[in-house]
């Protein structure tokens, strides 16, 4: 199986700089079918810097959407 991004979302607040340590939190949501979502808060201290959502999606070989193997899901 493959997983590709099929779609993304984010909300950038405050920019971040090259040597900026940053952290990014991320949450797994409720998964089924052929579907992972994720939604993530990119901060620097306590500062959000951007908010994040992405749809990543289980395919095959040939690229059609097929359900999440069981053993990949929590």
């Amino acid at each position: 199986v493959f997983f590709v991004v099929a779609r993304m979302n984010i909300r950038y607040r405050k920019p971040a700089k090259y040597d900026d340590e940053i952290v990014i939190h991320v949450t797994g949501l409720p998964t089924a079918g052929v579907k992972v979502e994720h939604t993530y808060e990119i901060k620097r201290g306590d500062e959000l810097l951007a908010t994040a959502e992405t749809t990543i999606v289980c395919t095959n070989s040939q690229g059609k959407a097929v359900p999440v193997p069981s053993g990949l899901l929590p």
